[in-house]
């Protein structure tokens, strides 16, 4: 293998605590065989992200928030000595996160774009799912700000919830998840109009109530 190349394991996968639902998330950097990667795309359940070294510096330079998940949950698979170094080095240098406002923003447009398919007849089941997903990242961005990052799809909403006194039922939000993503038809909700209006609601009120963490 390459001297430059790292390769990571996170998400509950590394933290432990991965169930039905869960990926399993493996981080790639550096020039690696296609092979390779085909190999370890071959797991079903595998979600393999692949990123140059100059993608990492550049999501160093503003802080993101997914290199500091690694940096508190992730676990070395593989390294080459030059990029186990450097990889490091990255980590342990990694600067506060610079675009939480712009985070917000993206997310109220996310919304607002699932409220204007929905009125044109958009597919709800789809769309219930953007929703819930943008609760999601908004939940561990909420978290980071109140410094106690969080990136469990439960325990981030949860937290967050607690912490900003959104007063939405996050549990709601999780289970409408979770559902969706199971697709098993068991314990489903019925995805209707009002079931995605209540997740917009959800979702605005939240990124109102992170934003009051801003300033």
């Amino acid at each position: 293998m390459k001297r430059d190349l790292v390769i990571w394991l996170y998400g509950s996968g590394a933290r432990g605590d991965s169930d039905d639902l869960s990926d399993i998330d493996v981080l790639c950097i550096g020039d690696i065989d296609p092979d390779l990667i085909a190999w370890l795309r071959s797991e079903p359940s595998a979600h393999v992200s692949e990123y140059t070294w100059g993608e990492i510096e550049s999501m160093h330079s503003y802080g993101s928030l997914f290199l500091l998940h690694l940096t508190l949950e992730g676990r070395e698979l593989f390294a080459g000595e030059g990029g186990r170094d450097l990889f490091r080095d990255l980590l342990e240098t990694l600067p506060e996160y610079q675009r939480s406002r712009c985070d917000l923003e993206a997310f109220r447009q996310a919304l607002a774009d699932v409220d204007e398919s929905i009125r044109e007849g958009g597919d709800l089941a789809f769309e219930a799912g953007v929703a819930c997903t943008v609760v999601r990242h908004a939940a561990i961005l909420g978290c980071y700000l109140i410094g106690k990052p969080c990136f469990d799809r439960r325990h981030s909403l949860l937290d967050c919830c607690r912490a900003t006194g959104a007063g939405i039922d996050p549990r709601r939000v999780i289970h409408t998840f979770e559902s969706l993503k199971r697709r098993d038809g068991k314990g489903s909700p019925a995805v209707d109009s009002t079931l995605v209006r209540d997740l917009l609601t959800a979702g605005q009120t939240l990124i109102d109530r992170i934003k009051e963490c801003l300033g």
